[in-house]
């Protein structure tokens, strides 16, 4: 990422299991549904790495422009991801814990440090 993309953020977040699903590489690159707060949408697993008694599995929710997307952040705290089954995938075969909770309090404070550190690189 360059200077001139300090405006667009991709928003991940990262759920750790100790379920050891003998497939769980295989949800690399799939898109998981999940509950975000009140939103049923997807989130693309990007990696899964072997993590203390288990691994860890990193989402993205996509890429925004910051500006935009922090307002609609302060509408979400808490921000609260749940992840949950469709025909094809059972959340509690993969995952032993299912919702992941966040305090986004100076959500707004923290971007705009990141971006000024994005632009400072």
């Amino acid at each position: 990422m360059g200077k001139d993309s300090c405006n667009i953020a991709e928003h991940l977040f990262t759920f750790y299991t100790t379920a050891n699903h003998q497939d769980i590489h295989a949800l690399k690159g799939r898109v998981l549904p999940i509950m975000n707060n009140d939103y049923k949408v997807g989130a693309e697993v990007l990696f899964v790495k072997p993590f203390l008694l288990g691994h860890s599995v990193w989402f993205s929710l996509g890429t925004y422009y910051v500006d935009e997307h922090v307002p609609f952040l302060e509408t979400l705290d808490p921000f609260e991801i749940t992840l949950v089954d469709d025909k094809d995938f059972v959340a509690a075969s993969y995952f032993d814990i299912s919702t992941n909770t966040w305090n986004l309090t100076s959500i707004k404070t923290a971007m705009k440090k990141g971006q000024v550190a994005c632009k400072n690189l």
